[in-house]
């Protein structure tokens, strides 16, 4: 069932008046993270999705990596959607505010299902497809020098032909890039001594998380729809 809260915080509201995201016509609450809350809305005419990011959270990353987390996204969903053969496979960013209190992204809307529930209807060999996909995907965005996609079965859409079913073409969508990656701030002690000594690199973790997408359905870890 869809969500049925179809307003912004007072707050956040109060806080968009007058820049270029004000506009925003509400349709539903999509989900909440840790991070941030995500709201479908139309914005110039386009169907989009508004994050709006938890202060705390915003503070937290600026605190320790000196930007704001709705700059970091915007940049880093930018930069692998200009990727040459990934514009298809990534969530448009159109804007993002970042000033005061209130920090905000506007991207692409995705029409879709989660790879999640997704492989729990479909054929074999649709799966195979769409894992080969996102191996070239996850390989591209490598070439480039971007790493750690938070890969997981509920962060990556499946959009087009029908759940399921034949028809059509299937195409997977990555949405969330909030993400920071381990090789730019380590974890734990023990991943730098890795990453030092070079017995991981920073491509490590994407091509672990692979087999995320080979597992049955119902053995990765569940969550919201955006983070």
């Amino acid at each position: 069932m869809e969500p049925q809260e179809k307003t912004l915080p007072d707050c956040a509201r109060a806080a968009l008046r007058g820049t270029p995201l004000e506009q925003v016509h509400v349709i539903a609450l999509l989900g909440e993270g840790k991070r941030s809350r995500a709201w479908r809305v139309r914005w110039q005419g386009r169907d989009s999705v508004l994050k709006l990011y938890r202060p705390d959270a915003s503070d937290k990353h600026l605190r320790r990596h000196g930007t704001t987390l709705a700059r970091y996204e915007y940049r880093r969903n930018l930069t692998l959607y200009r990727v040459p053969g990934l514009e298809s496979h990534i969530a448009r960013p159109f804007a993002f505010w970042s000033d005061g209190p209130v920090q905000a992204l506007v991207q692409e809307y995705v029409d879709g299902v989660l790879f999640e529930d997704f492989r729990k209807t479909a054929p074999p060999h649709v799966l195979r497809t769409l894992v080969a996909s996102l191996s070239r995907i996850v390989r591209r965005a490598h070439d480039a020098r971007v790493f750690d996609l938070d890969l997981h079965p509920n962060n990556i859409m499946v959009t087009g032909g029908s759940v399921g079913g034949e028809c059509g073409r299937h195409t997977l969508k990555l949405y969330d890039f909030n993400k920071i990656p381990f090789h730019e701030y380590s974890p734990n002690p023990l991943a730098t001594l890795l990453l030092r000594l070079h017995l991981i690199g920073p491509e490590s973790r994407d091509l672990r998380r692979l087999h995320l997408f080979t597992d049955p359905p119902g053995r990765s870890r569940l969550g919201t729809r955006r983070q």
